[in-house]
C-alpha cells in the first residue's frame, strides 16, 4: 500500500514539476514580449524626438536667414508689439525680453561675424550629430533588440509547449 501511494505521489509530483516549468517558461515569454513592446514604444518616442530636432534645425536655418530676436538667456522673440523690425534691421534702442527682461539681440545670418557664423554652424552640426545618433538608435539598434526579445519569447514558448507535452505523456503512464 505504501509503495502504491509513493508511486502515485511521485507521478503527481513529477507532473506538477513539468507543469510548473511550463508556467515559468510562459511567464518568461510574456516578459520578453513585454520588453519588445516597450522597445517599440521607445522606438516611436525616439523617432518623434528625432523628427522634432530635425524640424527645429530647419526652423532655425530659416530664422537665421530671415532674422529674429534672441535674448541673452536664449529666449526667442518673433518681434512683438514692443519690437518692430523695419526693413530687416533692428531698431537703434535695445529692447527687453518679454519672459526674463534680458536685452534682446537681433540675429541674422548675413549680419553675423565670421566667429558667430562658425559657432552657429558648430551648434547646428552638433544638433545634426544628435539627430543622426537618435535615428541610428531608432532605425538600427532598437529593431535588433526587438527581434532578440521576440526570438527569446518564441524560445520560451517552445519550451513551455515541450514541458506541457511531457507532462501529458507522464499523466498517461
Amino acid at each position: 500500500m505504501l509503495r502504491l501511494f509513493a508511486k502515485w505521489w511521485a507521478k503527481r509530483r513529477y507532473v506538477w514539476k513539468e507543469e510548473f516549468e511550463a508556467a515559468v517558461h510562459e511567464l518568461n515569454a510574456k516578459a520578453a514580449l513585454s520588453q519588445a513592446k516597450d522597445k517599440r514604444d521607445l522606438m516611436a518616442q525616439v523617432s518623434k524626438e528625432a523628427d522634432a530636432i530635425e524640424a527645429r534645425i530647419a526652423e532655425l536655418v530659416k530664422k537665421e536667414e530671415k532674422g529674429f530676436w534672441l535674448c541673452e538667456n536664449g529666449h526667442e522673440s518673433n518681434g512683438s508689439k514692443d519690437v518692430r523690425i523695419v526693413s530687416g534691421h533692428p531698431p537703434a534702442d535695445p529692447k527687453q525680453c518679454e519672459k526674463c527682461g534680458a536685452t534682446l539681440k537681433f540675429v541674422k545670418r548675413s549680419e553675423m561675424t565670421g566667429q558667430e557664423q562658425y559657432e552657429s554652424d558648430k551648434e547646428r552640426n552638433e544638433a545634426e550629430k544628435v539627430l543622426q545618433s537618435k535615428r541610428d538608435y531608432a532605425e538600427k539598434q532598437l529593431p535588433e533588440e526587438i527581434k532578440q526579445h521576440e526570438t527569446t519569447a518564441s524560445h520560451f514558448q517552445r519550451q513551455a509547449a515541450q514541458s506541457r507535452a511531457f507532462a501529458d505523456r507522464l499523466r498517461k503512464l
